[in-house]
């Protein structure tokens, strides 16, 4: 595996905004040699990130971020092989998995007030999978063979969670 990257980062402040944009220039090449045979993926991406701060008071921000990024899988799911993962299940590598994209977007609200001690937080992130890894169970009579592959379809998640905080002399009360 060879990830050759160039990346160029700016930044600027105006007002109450803080921009953070980058572009990385990737060159990978992954090559898998098995019993004599060989599997390469070699490919250029661009891939974007940013991200928007929002300083709506010293103790009040608000960030919004996006960024791309290409994951691989580990030797053990290209690995052509069975391996014995219990006593009735294998598992069976993929040599002609490839990489997959991912889209991320994420936005977080922050508050701290010293004055009446209250905590706020809040996030919500979504996340689209671009040829990503799914596993699959090939059943043949009564045996099981697991193996992973590239899903022809996106995967999305989209996932949230706020926290609240709160004191009052020597208490202190948490929501989530």
């Amino acid at each position: 595996f060879s990830d050759v990257y160039l990346g160029a980062h700016y930044k600027f402040i105006t007002g109450i905004f803080t921009f953070n944009q980058g572009l990385t220039f990737h060159q990978y090449e992954a090559r898998n040699t098995q019993k004599g045979s060989i599997v390469s993926d070699n490919f250029v991406k661009l891939l974007p990130d940013f991200s928007i701060k929002l300083q709506l008071k010293k103790s009040e921000t608000l960030n919004f971020s996006y960024n791309q990024r290409v994951n691989f899988t580990d030797i053990f799911t290209v690995s052509e092989a069975y391996v014995l993962n219990n006593y009735n299940r294998l598992y069976a590598g993929n040599k002609n998995l490839e990489s997959e994209l991912s889209h991320n977007l994420q936005l977080n609200y922050f508050s701290f007030n010293m004055f009446n001690y209250t905590n706020v937080f809040a996030n919500i992130n979504y996340n689209k999978r671009i040829g990503s890894f799914v596993g699959n169970t090939i059943v043949d009579g009564i045996n099981q063979v697991a193996t992973t592959s590239n899903s022809n379809f996106p995967n999305e998640s989209l996932s949230g969670s706020a926290n609240m905080q709160k004191s009052i002399g020597k208490f202190k009360g948490t929501i989530g």
